[in-house]
């Protein structure tokens, strides 16, 4: 995972987040919150704590947000206007 950029404790590698590269579609405000919704609900079904980061180009969808950060509800961070944190 260090190789590609990747954090070397990344969730990535235990199977706990994955990275969804956006076709034009989903670069709308619309559909961006329709496929973040899903994941929270996916998560929410199986008694997880999940998040979705947004990135220009793509989404990170991960669970155990609570046993990595702290977090005790599903979390959203937009990093789209970020420099140095787009992928």
């Amino acid at each position: 995972n260090k190789n590609c950029g990747g954090d070397s404790l990344s969730l990535h590698l235990l199977g706990l987040a994955m990275d969804w590269k956006c076709v034009a579609a989903d670069k709308t405000e619309a559909r961006r919150k329709l496929i973040e919704n899903q994941w929270k609900t996916i998560t929410m079904k199986h008694g997880l704590i999940g998040g979705c980061n947004w990135y220009t180009n793509g989404f990170h969808f991960s669970v155990y947000e609570n046993e990595r950060f702290g977090a005790k509800n599903f979390v959203h961070r937009d990093y789209r206007n970020q420099k140095g944190k787009d992928w």
